[in-house]
């Protein structure tokens, strides 16, 4: 399979890049952090369908680095969403492996990250090359195929409260679709977004009418819930409400592509 390096195209292209169906090398600048170093783009079935494979690069991964299966979904949609851009490509599915070094007998040096992830490490040498014995697109390393923008990690404080894990994992499997034209009229009297941003009815999706009353305090900024009342409604926000005179049907439950606010 036939590397190129993104540079190159970038140069040949003039950064308005086609790539062709063959494996593609993507690189990025050296980091410490929780990032993903090198990535590769394999040709899929359709025209012009690519799965992804996302690599940190270490001789060895501190624990504090490990990145969480939840917040790998996270980021795989927005490493999804930005290479889809610049390429006109469509991602159809993402995995993650650690590449990390061995010794002179083609042994992996990090033994606490293979333990813990045994089929999703690759092994690396100078002069050995790569060392895997198994297929790249392995279960284990499959991360996911529906590229969720928020889940748990975004849309919870924290992992205490078992009821409202269980409500919001019922509801981000549900098709999004934008709020209501009636009902972002509404809101937009009442709410903004965080980061000074227009807000606009196709960033705030409807999930569903579950009744959030018992884990408001437990939700992000991400999520906005409606409580369905007989004369009035309540909005809340990080468990925080504001009463509004507008009666709805049901509650109703929504999730802000950016984070959102009461306004003064």
């Amino acid at each position: 399979m036939i590397c190129q390096n993104l540079e190159k195209l970038f140069r040949k292209y003039n950064n308005a890049i086609k790539l062709p169906k063959k494996g593609i090398l993507l690189t990025q600048d050296f980091s410490n952090g929780k990032y993903y170093d090198i990535a590769i783009l394999i040709p899929d079935e359709g025209n012009n369908n690519f799965i992804l494979i996302v690599s940190q690069v270490s001789v060895n991964k501190e624990e504090k680095k490990y990145i969480l299966k939840k917040e790998h979904e996270i980021i795989l949609y927005f490493t999804k969403k930005n290479i889809e851009n610049k390429f006109g490509i469509n991602i159809t599915k993402g995995y993650f492996y650690f590449i990390l070094k061995t010794d002179s007998q083609n042994k992996i040096i990090d033994v606490n990250t293979t333990k813990k992830y045994k089929n999703m490490c690759i092994g690396f040498n100078i002069n050995q090359g790569f060392s895997y014995n198994g297929s790249l697109l392995n279960n284990e390393a499959l991360i996911t195929e529906n590229f969720l923008f928020l889940n748990e990690i975004s849309l919870l404080k924290n992992f205490n409260n078992n009821n409202a894990i269980n409500k919001v994992q019922n509801l981000i499997i549900n098709p999004y679709k934008n709020v209501s034209q009636e009902i972002f009229d509404e809101l937009k009297n009442y709410i903004s977004n965080k980061n000074g941003t227009e807000l606009l009815i196709k960033q705030l999706h409807y999930i569903g009418n579950t009744d959030m009353s018992d884990s408001v305090k437990s939700l992000t900024d991400f999520f906005i819930f409606l409580k369905k009342s007989n004369k009035f409604s309540l909005v809340y926000i990080e468990g925080n409400f504001i009463r509004i005179d507008k009666i709805i049907d049901n509650n109703i439950c929504i999730i802000s592509d950016y984070q959102i606010m009461f306004i003064d």
